[in-house]
C-alpha cells in the first residue's frame, strides 16, 4: 500500500512487547505514525500501531527491505531492548535513512562487558580490571580475589551475576554466566567495594548532558548472588568530588562519539576513596521500572518516553538537569507490603518519598526483612553519605 503523506512522519520501533507498549503509545500521542517490528504475531503493542511488521527484530536486511517499500517519511528509530542484534538493526536503519541514533561501536560497548573494558582502557576511562573467559580455563591469582563473574553479553538484568570471594565457587559461576550470555562467554572482573550509581545522560555530537543521577541499591546474598533491592534519587554522590569526577567521565565518553545523538544510562561503581569506575553503558532505554514509575515519581512533570522520542527524532535541542525530589523505589512482591504515610504501592514495587534521602534509605532494612534476604554484603549508601566529604 502506498504511503499516506497527508499524515505526520513515521517512527520505527523495534519490538512490540509489553516493554515497548508505553513507547508506542507515547509516539502515537505525540502525533507520529508508528511502524513496529516484532516476530510475535500477537505482540500486545501491535494493537496501537499504524503498521505491524511481523518479523524478527534481528533480521536487519528483511526489515530494511520492508521499510523501503513503505515509502514513509521516517522521523526516527527506537529500540527498547538489550539484544545486540536488535540494537544493530536500529543502527542500520538510522544509517540507511540518515536518522539520529546509535552506532555499531556504541552498541558493542553497551552489550559486551569485555568490549567496554577494552574500549575504556584505550580511551583513558576508568574501569575495573578483568578478563574475558572464552572457554579456556581461567584461574585468577589469589591476590586478584574477590572477583565478579557476569555474562559477557547480558540477556536478563542481574541474573547469573556471582560474587566470588575465592576460587571455590569460581568455575560454577563461570559456567552459569557463560550459558546465560548471548555470546556464550563470561566476564571476570575485579570486585570493587563501594556503591553503584547511574546517570541518565543525553549524548549529542560529542557533548554529554547529565540529566539525573540515582543510586542502585544492590546487595550480595549468602549464595554469592547479586540482588537488586531498588533505586534512590538524588544520588548521594551529588555535590561531592565523586560527582564531579563521574560527570567528567561522562564527558570523556561522549567525546568518543562525535556523531551520536542518543539517550543513555551510564552506570558507575564508586570506591571507598570516592573514585568512579564506569561499569555499564545502557543503550536500551532502561528497565527496572525506571522510565515507567521511578523517574515520574521523582519528577512529576518528566516524561521519559517523550524525551526519548524527541531525541530520536532530533527534536530535542536543549534540556536542563532534572530536579528530583528525594524518592526511593524498592522491589517488593505483590503478596508482601509495607505500611506508612510515605509509601505508595505500584506494580511489583513500592515508592517511598520523604524530605530527606536518609529517611528513604531507612526503609532498606524493612525490604531486606520482608523479602527474607540473607546478605553477606549490603548496600553501603547510608554509610557512604555520612563520610566527611558530605560535611
Amino acid at each position: 500500500m502506498p504511503a499516506d503523506f497527508t499524515r505526520p512522519s513515521a517512527l520505527i520501533i523495534l519490538g512490540a512487547g509489553p516493554g515497548q507498549v508505553p513507547l508506542i503509545q507515547k509516539a502515537q500521542a505525540m502525533g507520529y505514525r508508528v511502524v513496529a517490528v516484532d516476530r510475535d504475531p500477537l505482540a500486545p503493542g501491535f494493537q496501537y500501531v499504524d503498521t505491524a511488521i511481523r518479523t524478527s527484530t534481528h533480521d536487519t536486511q528483511k526489515i530494511l527491505a520492508i521499510l523501503k517499500e513503505k515509502g514513509y517519511a521516517w522521523a526516527g528509530v527506537l529500540a527498547r531492548t538489550t539484544a545486540a542484534e536488535a540494537l544493530a538493526s536500529a543502527a542500520a536503519i538510522a544509517d540507511v535513512f540518515r536518522l539520529p541514533g546509535l552506532t555499531p561501536d556504541l552498541i558493542a560497548i553497551s552489550t559486551e562487558k569485555s568490549t567496554l573494558r577494552v574500549f575504556a582502557l584505550r580511551h583513558g576511562l576508568s574501569v575495573p580490571t578483568g578478563i574475558q573467559d572464552t572457554g579456556n580455563t581461567v584461574d585468577p591469582d589469589d591476590a586478584d580475589y574477590p572477583v565478579i563473574v557476569r555474562p559477557d553479553s547480558t540477556v536478563t538484568g542481574k541474573s547469573h551475576i556471582r560474587f566470588c570471594p575465592d576460587r571455590a565457587v569460581l568455575f560454577e559461576a563461570i559456567t552459569q554466566a557463560r550459558n546465560a550470555s548471548a555470546n556464550r562467554t563470561a566476564d571476570i572482573g575485579h570486585y570493587i567495594d563501594g556503591i553503584d550509581t547511574t546517570c541518565l545522560c543525553w549524548i549529542n555530537v560529542g557533548q554529554a548532558y547529565c540529566l539525573a543521577w540515582w543510586d542502585e541499591l544492590v546487595g550480595i546474598t549468602a549464595h554469592c548472588e547479586i540482588t537488586g533491592l531498588g533505586l534512590s534519587t538524588p544520588s548521594i554522590i551529588e555535590g561531592t568530588p565523586s560527582h564531579t569526577r563521574a560527570e567528567a567521565l561522562c564527558q570523556r565518553l561522549a567525546r568518543c562519539f562525535p556523531t551520536v545523538n542518543a539517550l543513555l544510562l551510564l552506570s558507575f561503581r564508586i570506591n571507598g576513596e570516592g573514585q568512579p569506575f564506569l561499569i555499564e553503558v545502557h543503550a536500551d532505554l532502561g528497565g527496572d521500572l525506571i522510565a515507567e514509575i521511578f523517574l515520574p515519581a521523582a519528577v512529576e512533570t518528566f516524561d521519559f518516553f517523550a524525551l526519548a522520542i524527541r531525541i530520536a527524532t532530533a527534536g530535542q535541542t536543549r534540556i536542563t538537569p532534572l530536579v528530583c525530589r528525594p524518592t526511593a523505589l524498592y522491589y517488593c512482591p505483590v503478596d508482601k507490603d509495607l505500611k506508612g504515610d510515605d509509601i505508595t504501592r505500584t506494580l511489583g514495587a513500592i515508592i517511598v518519598r520523604n524530605d530527606r534521602i536518609e529517611e528513604n534509605l531507612t526503609r532498606l532494612e524493612d525490604i531486606i526483612e520482608l523479602r527474607d534476604l540473607r546478605f553477606i554484603k549490603r548496600p553501603l549508601h547510608a554509610e557512604w553519605r555520612e563520610r566527611s566529604w558530605h560535611a
